[in-house]
């Protein structure tokens, strides 16, 4: 694949994962922030959830998107977007080692 090419394959693969990547990582932040501020908890039953009535509605849809949504639909989702993710980091460095190496001075 030429380089003008792969930059186009980035850059509009890049285009389309961006909502579903913000979308997860913010889900995930959700998740962590729950835990990391104590409202979620470890106990002899499994784990408590205690958090304020605002978040509850979302904290199950987080936990569905990122654990157990959708079955085989959601699982595919969450499959394809990590393969995007991958994709997208194998392709940007590539890119910036052939720029690097085309920018470096020859001696």
């Amino acid at each position: 694949m030429r380089e003008i090419e792969l930059r186009r394959w980035h850059r509009n693969a890049a285009i389309v994962s961006v909502p579903f990547i913000v979308f997860q990582v913010g889900s995930g932040l959700f998740l962590s922030g729950a835990r990391l501020f104590g409202f979620v908890t470890e106990g002899p039953g499994g784990v408590i959830r205690n958090l304020p009535p605002p978040m509850r509605p979302a904290d199950m849809d987080m936990l569905m998107v990122h654990f157990s949504a959708g079955g085989p639909v959601g699982a595919l989702y969450r499959t394809a977007l990590a393969a995007a993710v991958l994709w997208l980091v194998f392709s940007g460095s590539w890119l910036f080692l052939k720029v690097r190496a085309r920018s470096r001075p020859r001696r």
